[in-house]
């Protein structure tokens, strides 16, 4: 988590993914709904099969702005993000974590069941898309029916009328290098064995396996250099705050 938040973080440093949300609302600003959707269909897909959940956590700085930008609130992105992930997640069609595990418990083949748990993929996902729309399309409507309300200056990022300006050669190498991470974290997390052979199934050769330590290893490695090191501690401490405040809490609920 820390290393992903300073990851992003830094990455909006430079201004690329500022510039790449401002283009992306632009372009989205009479069809945003596109948005909503494929943002749930691709977390759905994730989640059903390689119970895609924590994952998510990256996703929120990238998204919330841009929700914004298109005139929603923040309850909308992160109703997208949760809600899409969560229904993939609890269908679970071949999640080896879920289905997997229980499936090796019971000793029955994880294709048992399979088409139920499609059925019901296809069917809760289009039920939350639907009810996520009806919401946006409310906020949207009528700001003040904001379940999440609104920070200083959310009413205020707007997408614009007129085309923004193109992106610099910098600005693209950062957005290409953001995107090209998170598609390689999601390759490395996949246990494609199990998904594709069942439980038992050994790894294939290039199956990575990794995991928590492995991802904060890659979003170190990946981090933008912008300017000095100094400006990657900075964002570290940001996030090592808000870390500190969720264990506090937590710490709080088990004592």
């Amino acid at each position: 988590m820390l290393a992903v938040g300073a990851f992003i973080t830094v990455a909006f440093a430079t201004g690329a993914l500022d510039s790449g949300i401002g283009r992306l609302a632009y372009k989205l600003r009479s069809r945003s709904f596109l948005l909503i959707i494929g943002i749930m269909v691709v977390f759905a897909i994730a989640g059903t099969v390689e119970g895609f959940a924590e994952e998510t956590l990256g996703f929120y700085a990238l998204l919330v702005p841009l929700t914004l930008a298109l005139g929603y609130d923040r309850m909308t992105a992160v109703g997208a993000i949760i809600a899409g992930a969560g229904i993939g997640v609890l269908c679970s069609t071949v999640n080896p974590f879920a289905t997997g595990t229980a499936s090796s418990a019971a000793d029955v083949p994880i294709g048992d069941g399979i088409v139920l748990r499609l059925a019901m993929l296809v069917v809760l996902t289009i039920v939350t898309v639907a009810y996520m729309l009806w919401y946006a399309r409310r906020v949207k409507n009528d700001p003040e029916k904001s379940w999440s309300g609104w920070q200083p200056g959310d009413r205020d990022v707007k997408a614009d009328d007129h085309e923004p300006d193109s992106l610099t050669k910098r600005q693209i190498l950062v957005r290409w290098l953001v995107g090209l991470t998170f598609a390689f974290m999601i390759f490395a997390i996949i246990p494609w064995a199990t998904v594709i052979k069942g439980p038992d199934a050994k790894s294939f050769g290039w199956e990575l396996d990794w995991y928590f330590p492995e991802l904060t290893a890659l979003f170190l490695l990946a981090r933008v250099r912008y300017d000095r090191y100094v400006k990657f501690i900075a964002p570290l401490m940001g996030i090592l705050f808000v870390l500190i405040c969720v264990f506090l809490a937590v710490a709080a609920w088990l004592g």
